[in-house]
């Protein structure tokens, strides 16, 4: 690894002159990947017990408290150079804040920050705990000359769901959604001089769906005049052709990446929007752009990767059925594979649900 170590506590994963420690870097994949994969996601809190030992989870090892393994190799430094020892930092169990930490810091995609500070009461300056992406004069992140950790998407990923008002911190620690479409389904709000359509994606309110200014719809009736169109379209024979793709090999390989790196293009400038980073109009056109580069690419890699992913599904007997009883984050999946929808809003003055109100944009 090229490139300047950070200063003050290393990061867990990278070692104080830049390099990658193996098996501490395989313990941060582990908990980026656990903490954002579809099924049944695990929590800040499970995590730090995971790592503590006190919990067993698949993926992870237990590793000492790192503040603990810092102060143990500063020690030895100190040592290897004639110095007053200091003292060490005891063992003990792993908090869900020095996750969360891990989580938000944007060094393990390779990006580089900085942290602003802020003035307290009292006149000092305290650091902001999440650091500032640094981004050059076309507003691109820019890349530091280290190896990353995680991918840009994973990271992305994991902010979404670390920005989901809908995430449940307070008691359980679940980073499970509540509602069907949260984060899934997108607004139709169309501006009234220029025409063009949000598009954002809506976020879960009390009874159903919102988009901040734009629309809020009751949830129930929505979602069940979704489930049942993506229920019929599963029901149809050519439904398993999806999952007869063969391997593409290491080509396809390239294309999983190529969709990847597209996938955080949006991820990153929908962060960037809710920041007011950048505006609206930005914002649509980096969708456009890279919905259109993912929509070539997986036309190229034949559906395959959407193949796998929709397996439990559509590798049974009846798909239809497989899809009414999956998991909520499996259906999501699902419906997230197969269309776009877009929620229109309300028409003034008329109660009720109607199905136009849900456009339904096949892949």
């Amino acid at each position: 690894m090229q490139g300047r170590a950070p200063k003050g506590m290393r990061p867990l994963g990278y070692a104080v002159d830049g390099d990658v420690i193996r098996h501490e870097a395989e313990a941060v994949r582990a908990i980026y990947d656990l903490f954002t994969r579809v099924e049944h996601p695990e929590s800040l809190r499970s995590l730090a017990r995971a790592l503590s030992g006190a919990e067993e989870i698949d993926g992870i090892t237990p590793l000492p408290k790192h503040t603990h393994t810092v102060s143990v190799e500063r020690a030895a430094a100190r040592e290897q150079q004639g110095l007053e020892p200091r003292p060490i930092v005891e063992d003990g169990p792993w908090s869900p804040s020095t996750v969360l930490g891990i989580l938000r810091n944007p060094r393990y995609a390779a990006l580089s920050t900085y942290t602003p500070k802020f003035a307290q009461a009292d006149g000092k300056r305290r650091r902001m705990w999440k650091a500032q992406i640094l981004r050059d004069d076309a507003g691109e992140p820019i890349r530091g000359q280290w190896e990353p950790i995680v991918d840009d998407e994973t990271w992305w990923k994991a902010q979404q769901v670390l920005d989901d008002t809908e995430r449940v911190t307070n008691t359980s620690g679940s980073t499970k959604r509540k509602h069907l479409g949260s984060g899934l389904y997108r607004c139709g709000y169309a501006d009234e001089e220029t025409g063009e359509v949000c598009g954002r994606k809506v976020t879960g309110a009390p009874r159903g769906y919102k988009c901040a200014g734009h629309i809020v719809r009751s949830g129930a009736a929505i979602d069940d005049f979704v489930t049942t169109v993506i229920a019929k379209r599963l029901a149809r024979k050519d439904a398993r052709v999806m999952v007869e793709v063969a391997d593409g090999g290491p080509h396809t390989a390239g294309i999983d990446s190529a969709v990847s790196n597209q996938r955080a293009r949006i991820l990153r400038a929908e962060a960037d929007y809710d920041s007011e980073i950048i505006e609206a109009r930005d914002l649509k056109r980096v969708r456009d752009a890279a919905e259109a580069r993912i929509q070539e690419l997986e036309a190229e890699r034949l559906m395959q990767s959407r193949a796998g992913a929709l397996s439990p599904i559509l590798g049974v007997d009846d798909p239809a059925a497989a899809f009414r009883e999956a998991s909520l984050d499996l259906r999501r999946q699902t419906i997230d594979a197969l269309a776009t929808i877009t929620l229109l809003p309300q028409p003034r003055g008329r109660k009720g649900f109607r199905t136009e109100s849900v456009v339904v944009n096949w892949r």
